[in-house]
């Protein structure tokens, strides 16, 4: 009898083990697994080589020896980023590069899970979410991305959990996802700058209209996330006078005016008092070649506010945390405001041309480049089928582009659109999934309008944070037009099953 016993429980065992890998989300866990097995095959390494160079980060040293010290004074960049790294570089000095790669592992399962758990709850048809979360975890984009040791991956994850637990939160009103959703949106304010108050406050407006959520309840979920995140703001606010979580606006503005204009143009504009002398070196310099017409600053006792460069084996790149840059990142504001002014039409050429960037593959950019060479036979192919690129060389904007990911995203963002419209007039029974799509589609707008007008060179690389939200759109979408029924609407979702 016992042997009986324990023979059926082996074989319920072996049932349940079965069945969780013939489940959505076993499949996607499968295809993680099998995937980064076959592409470490194929010479995909971690690259943490950025590490030292790269303009966002603080001084090795510094994250190793003065953490605390050199993060509270960080006024360039947000800080949540930099303190992961030097917390990883204290913990693991000598295994750093295993230490990140595990984590971004880690990042990349919770990325998937969190994908296809939220399109599972948000309708009833189990292979739509199963293919297309399929489809984002064996990306050539996806596993670049994860193995390139800066924030776009972490935001990615952050950005997925988000999207389910809110949806956890309006459906079922546990504070705790409350808690965890508005936890990820200060998370991500406090990583990148891209991510201002203005989305969030749009966040908690969604959550009251579409999600019909209590007011009281919304301050009781994002009192403790917002107050530590406006606190930072007023921390920068005090010692360096902005209150904003990056210094940098005045040199990302001028990044994309400055070529509107031509030399000798810049140089009468200059002359005539219209533009600063710091217009004549352009945006993102060493220091030393504004410093000839900036007083020098004084001292703060403070490394990472004193050093005008890092220290570095292979060179002595600039370090843009340098006191003296907050001078040069105000009058660059000044100056890319007056040339916006003057030279609306021409700005306006610019901002398509970047959103022609917007338009290329995530793979098309420089700093994953070494590891995409490695697999440019699966890039070409993935991109080809799945993005719609006619070519992988920038010889003209329109063969370049993905028409995948333009009608993609232009479908993601006209569907949203209409729903968000849609229910404004006729209020959903289910307001979880109203909130939820409405607070995906919201995002992909923002991201979208703030990059191209923001940026010039690296758009792509920042449509990528929002690659699930677009396929959880195109979801809700194949899943409407399939079940032929109003979304939103007499809607039993899926966790209700």
């Amino acid at each position: 009898m016992v042997l009986e016993n324990m023979k059926a429980r082996g074989r319920d065992s072996k049932q349940k083990i079965a069945s969780g890998l013939a489940s959505p989300t076993g499949i996607v866990a499968l295809a993680f697994i099998a995937s980064r097995l076959l592409y470490y095959y194929l010479g995909i390494r971690f690259d943490t080589a950025i590490l030292p160079y790269a303009v966002q980060f603080l001084d090795v040293n510094l994250l190793r020896d003065r953490l605390i010290e050199s993060v509270f004074y960080l006024h360039c960049q947000p800080p949540l980023f930099n303190l992961f790294l030097g917390a990883v570089l204290k913990a693991f000095p000598d295994h750093f590069g295993i230490a990140f790669h595990l984590i971004y592992l880690g990042l990349g399962l919770t990325t998937a899970v969190s994908i296809m758990a939220l399109m599972r709850r948000l309708m009833v048809n189990r292979a739509i979410p199963t293919l297309l979360t399929v489809i984002f975890v064996v990306s050539p984009a996806s596993i670049l991305y994860e193995n390139w040791l800066y924030y776009s991956y972490p935001v990615v994850c952050a950005l997925s959990v988000a999207a389910l637990c809110l949806h956890i939160w309006l459906s079922e009103r546990r504070f705790l996802f409350g808690l965890a959703f508005f936890s990820c949106l200060s998370g991500l304010v406090l990583t990148w700058s891209l991510f201002q108050f203005v989305w969030v406050a749009s966040t908690c407006i969604i959550a009251i209209f579409y999600g019909r959520i209590r007011w009281q309840s919304l301050v009781a979920a994002a009192a403790i996330p917002l107050i530590i995140t406006v606190g930072w703001h007023l921390k920068n606010w005090h010692y360096f006078g902005v209150f904003r979580t990056s210094s940098w606006i005045g040199l990302n503005l001028v990044q994309n005016t400055a070529p509107l204009l031509s030399p000798e143009q810049t140089q009468e504009l200059v002359a005539s008092g219209k533009l600063s002398k710091l217009a004549l070196v352009g945006p993102f310099r060493k220091y030393d070649e504004y410093g000839q017409y900036l007083p020098e600053p004084p001292q703060t006792g403070v490394p990472a506010l004193d050093k005008k460069t890092k220290d570095c084996s292979n060179g002595e790149p600039n370090n843009y945390n340098y006191i003296g840059y907050l001078t040069v990142s105000r009058l660059s504001l000044n100056d890319a405001i007056y040339v916006i002014k003057s030279k609306p039409y021409d700005l306006m050429r610019s901002v398509l041309r970047s959103f022609a960037v917007y338009l290329l593959p995530a793979t098309d950019y420089p700093y994953v480049a070494e590891n995409c060479g490695r697999i440019s036979f699966v890039v070409t192919a993935y991109n080809t089928v799945f993005s719609g690129c006619l070519t992988n060389r920038r010889v003209r904007w329109f063969k370049c582009i993905g028409w995948l990911i333009a009608v993609s995203l232009g479908l993601s963002i006209g569907y949203g659109s209409y729903l968000a419209l849609r229910w404004l007039r006729n209020r959903p029974k289910d307001g979880a999934f109203a909130g939820t799509v409405t607070f995906i589609c919201l995002t992909i707008i923002y991201v979208t309008v703030v990059t191209t007008f923001l940026e010039a060179y690296e758009n792509n690389r920042m449509r990528f944070i929002i690659e699930p939200y677009v396929l959880i759109m195109l979801a809700v979408f194949f899943e409407n037009i399939r079940r032929g029924s109003p979304p939103g609407r007499d809607q039993e979702s899926c966790h209700d099953k």
